[in-house]
């Protein structure tokens, strides 16, 4: 995070939501898909996609928080952690992150940078929020 220093995502829409045209948020989800994507070449699954885990320097986002990461042909199950309203519902059923999961976090990031607010900001994160979705 020390060489992040435009902060996370929610940091900076909220620096400047004000003066990004649709252009600028569509060429920041272009990065951040293209950073997704490699990710998914290498073999990986991020397992923790959020908008914490989306930082900028120089006004460029770059995807972090890769420790939760595991193979993509990885069988075990997995504790289901992390942000609860970027998580894609089949996980909360069946323990297993994919990159499918990945995608479905990346489209709440899209809302988030479409909206510049946080998904689900007026509902507590808890069993409640995890059954709705």
């Amino acid at each position: 995070m020390q060489y992040a220093s435009d902060g996370d995502l929610l940091l900076y829409l909220n620096q400047h939501i004000n003066n990004m045209t649709w252009e600028m948020k569509l060429a920041y989800l272009r990065d951040i898909a293209s950073q997704l994507r490699d990710i998914h070449d290498k073999g990986l699954v991020h397992c923790n996609l959020h908008s914490g885990n989306i930082v900028f320097k120089n006004f460029q986002p770059f995807i972090c928080g890769l420790d939760r990461s595991k193979s993509k042909s990885s069988e075990s199950k997995s504790t289901v952690q992390g942000v609860s309203s970027f998580t894609a519902p089949e996980v909360f059923s069946t323990r297993k992150f994919t990159p499918e999961s990945d995608i479905y976090a990346f489209g709440i990031i899209m809302y988030t940078m479409a909206s510049g607010e946080p998904p689900f900001r007026n509902r507590a994160s808890d069993s409640s929020l995890v059954c709705a979705i």
